[in-house]
Parts: structure tokens; C-alpha cells; sequence
């Protein structure tokens, strides 16, 4: 439905991710899947959905997205030196302070103008 009014999906699929990543899925039969079964619980059990508090459903997604997160890849920015972890704070905190898309071209913009004030690339982690 959110197609039908320019809705800008943030977190669905990146959540959605998470589940699968969790669950040791490896085809897009699990996206598949998770659709279908979304559609019963949502048939059946949507009337009950009004009774979750928010921070009970906003908790539930943390948790998922939490495994998303790659501690080697924050640690191998710092290693990098020379401020090449600014682009990654930057964007972290920009995607909690205003709205996405333009975190995203932050951190984009911040990254090229990184790149062209210290003059490298960075390797990714093995």
C-alpha cells in the first residue's frame, strides 16, 4: 500500500534481513515464505496488534537489527586512521537525528569528501 502514496520503505526489508540472517535462510523462498505467513498473521491477528505498545514492537526490531551490525567492519574504520571513520559516524548519527535518504547522501558526500581531502580507499575486511 505504501507504493500508492510515496511511502519510503526505512526499515522493512533491513529488518526483514535480519530475520532471514537470523534463521540461516538462504534462498528467496524465506521471502516468500515470511510474505505468506505475514499475510495470515496479519488476517487473523491485526485486531490484537492495537494492544502491543510501541516500545515492545520498536524493541523487537532493535533486537533484530542488532545482529546487523558488523564490529569487525567499526573496528577496521578506526584502524584506518586518518579520519577515515568520519563518514561512518556521520551517517550513524544522521540516521537517528533526520530523516533518512538525506543521512544517506551525507554519509555519501562526507565519504567523497573524505576520500579527496586524504587521498585513499579503503580496504574492505576479510
Amino acid at each position: 500500500m505504501g507504493s500508492f502514496f510515496s511511502a519510503y520503505p526505512s526499515s522493512g526489508s533491513f529488518n526483514r534481513t535480519g530475520v532471514n540472517l537470523a534463521a540461516g535462510a538462504k534462498t528467496p523462498l524465506s521471502a516468500i515464505s515470511a510474505a505468506f505467513f505475514l499475510v495470515i498473521i496479519l488476517a487473523f491477528v491485526s485486531p490484537l496488534a492495537k494492544h502491543i505498545p510501541y516500545v515492545v514492537i520498536a524493541s523487537l526490531l532493535l533486537l533484530v537489527a542488532w545482529k546487523l551490525i558488523d564490529i569487525k567492519q567499526i573496528r577496521h574504520e578506526f584502524e584506518l586512521g586518518k579520519g577515515a571513520w568520519i563518514p561512518m559516524i556521520v551517517t550513524a548519527i544522521g540516521t537517528v537525528t533526520i530523516a533518512l535518504e538525506w543521512a544517506i547522501l551525507i554519509g555519501i558526500f562526507t565519504s567523497i569528501l573524505m576520500r579527496k581531502i586524504l587521498g585513499h580507499s579503503k580496504k574492505p575486511v576479510k
